[in-house]
């Protein structure tokens, strides 16, 4: 029997589980830290938004995450390394998406 079968809706997870938000925010963080540790580390090839701009990794909002880098088999190695940390990424929800010149390369 699943534990939290007497929740019947969303908000009552909030009012039964107080913390939950902020278990959210620091799981979100410690994201955000792992990726920041790759691109200090060389290993994150973030995506320049023009010429001289700061470079972009990823993006938050809610419970999304937009990620930003090179499309290669070893940017694909530390997502999956992350995923391995137990970040998991839902794969209905996902999309892949890269430049024209890239396509005609993979």
């Amino acid at each position: 029997m699943n534990p939290l079968s007497h929740l019947n809706h969303p908000g009552e997870y909030l009012r039964e589980f107080p913390l939950l938000p902020y278990l959210f925010v620091a799981y979100m963080e410690r994201l955000s830290q792992l990726i920041e540790a790759n691109y200090n580390a060389g290993n994150w090839k973030a995506i320049p938004v023009s010429k001289g701009d700061p470079r972009i990794s990823h993006l938050m909002f809610a419970d999304d995450v937009l990620l930003f880098g090179e499309a290669s088999k070893d940017q694909t190695k530390i997502i999956q390394a992350l995923q391995a940390s137990g970040h998991k990424l839902s794969a209905p929800k996902s999309s892949v998406y890269f430049s024209a010149n890239k396509m005609n390369q993979l």
